[in-house]
């Protein structure tokens, strides 16, 4: 990072800024966020490794992910963002481990309208679309301990920023794990019967908010769903899925692109292995199966790279 002495006082960074905010340690390993900010145009490749969610940045700051061993080897890498802006820093508590998953949360300025949460997320809908007059989204995401994500969900109604910027940070308790930060978005924050349901006029108001791991499957339906895999990944649009879940349950097939809109669907067969031959209808780019049936709602959801 070169900075370069201003002539009133202002700071100048360029061409590049690398913003480590926030680290957490368990047996698998260590993980570190931060923000990658380029004001050069270049695509910020250090944080991406081959096969990662996100290999390059989307516009001027992303947010970054990695993963070390215990040894320091760098294990993974990912950058996490819009053609917008996103920020971790603005929080003190950016990351948190729960169990082998790991969640984050940053804060989204976007004039890209680009919709970062998945499909069934808490809130799958982005709040402000654009930047007009410094609008700010809350974000909060979970990714396993290989780095592919599992979900990302906004947090929050719409919201003008000022120049205190909200802050949105989350920890962990047994099974649960907690936001917790500043926003000046009136709607989306509280439940009813909370201490506090109303934000205060015009100011930027602290908020804390519990969520519950998803039990969404009984042991017996769980123990179903974990031999449910998809083979091979990555692969040319054609690939397979099996389980013992396909034969006992109606399920269904939706494939999803990154951006969350729907390009394939089906009813699926009640055979244990099935085959699928899209290699003409999937460009390269990174895509989430979401397997569902029709008693159980969603079974599992797999992210599949095509090359």
């Amino acid at each position: 990072m070169r900075i370069q002495e201003p002539e009133c006082g202002e700071l100048i960074m360029g061409p590049l800024a690398q913003l480590p905010s926030g680290i957490e340690v368990n047996s698998s390993g260590i993980y570190l966020i931060g923000d990658i900010i380029d004001y050069a145009g270049g695509n910020g490749a250090y944080f991406g490794t081959p096969g990662s969610h996100q290999p390059s940045l989307a516009g001027e700051s992303d947010i970054y992910l990695s993963k070390f061993s215990l040894d320091g080897a760098r294990l993974w890498s990912t950058h996490f963002g819009g053609p917008g802006e996103e920020y971790s820093a603005y929080g003190v508590s950016p990351l948190a481990l729960m169990g082998n998953d790991v969640i984050l949360t940053f804060v989204q300025y976007s004039n890209g309208n680009v919709n970062l949460a998945t499909p069934g997320a808490y809130i799958d809908t982005m709040p402000v679309g654009s930047f007009s007059g410094g609008a700010a989204n809350l974000v909060f995401a979970q990714f396993n301990e290989n780095g592919a994500r599992e979900w990302t969900s906004y947090y929050g109604g719409a919201s003008i920023a000022t120049p205190n910027n909200p802050s949105i940070n989350v920890v962990t308790g047994q099974g649960t794990f907690y936001l917790y930060g500043s926003t000046l978005a009136d709607t989306g924050i509280t439940t009813p019967g909370a201490a506090q349901t109303a934000k205060l006029q015009n100011e930027r108001t602290g908020f804390i908010a519990r969520f519950d791991s998803r039990a969404e499957l009984s042991n017996s339906e769980v123990n179903l769903s974990k031999d449910l895999v998809l083979y091979n990944n990555p692969n040319s649009g054609n690939f397979h899925l099996a389980g013992s879940v396909l034969q006992k349950l109606q399920c269904y097939l939706k494939i999803y692109d990154a951006s969350g809109r729907v390009v394939f669907q089906q009813k699926l067969t009640k055979d244990s292995r099935q085959f699928f031959n899209l290699e003409h209808q999937l460009t390269k780019g990174n895509y989430f199966l979401e397997v569902s049936s029709e008693s159980k709602g969603k079974v599992k959801t797999f992210k599949m790279i095509v090359k």
